[in-house]
């Protein structure tokens, strides 16, 4: 690469570093936990597809409409913020991962491939 641009070398330079970063971040071991044990999963807590249904008073949902810029994509961080501040505080872990779903056409794919992982470390007054 030497003779590379050096707009080019500077990119690779930053990417490297940002992989090492994210390396080092996500690196050790992952935190273990059991929401739910058996027997003892709340109403409305389906088995079949993990799946835990709720419902926000009209007042809460109000203020988070209203905290999100009633963007739907805001709206849905700001409940996925909310609920691994719960999660940590519930588990007493700072380290919380929740699966996120992706969107597919197909439907037919394990569902497996249809989550995103979201890693976060929960500290401070969050907790």
């Amino acid at each position: 690469m030497k003779d590379a641009p050096l707009g080019l070398l500077d990119s690779s330079n930053e990417l490297l570093s940002q992989q090492l970063y994210w390396t080092m971040k996500l690196s050790g071991t992952l935190p273990e936990s059991v929401l739910f044990r058996s027997g003892t999963a709340p109403e409305g807590h389906s088995k079949a597809f993990n799946l835990h249904t709720f419902r926000l008073s009209p007042a809460l949902s109000e203020w988070v409409l209203k905290l999100s810029k009633n963007s739907a994509f805001s709206t849905y961080l700001v409940l996925v913020s909310a609920l691994k501040i719960l999660l940590s505080k519930y588990l007493g872990n700072e380290d919380v991962i929740v699966g996120s779903p992706v969107y597919q056409p197909d439907f037919d794919v394990d569902p497996i491939n249809g989550v995103l992982p979201l890693r976060s470390r929960v500290s401070g007054s969050l907790r």
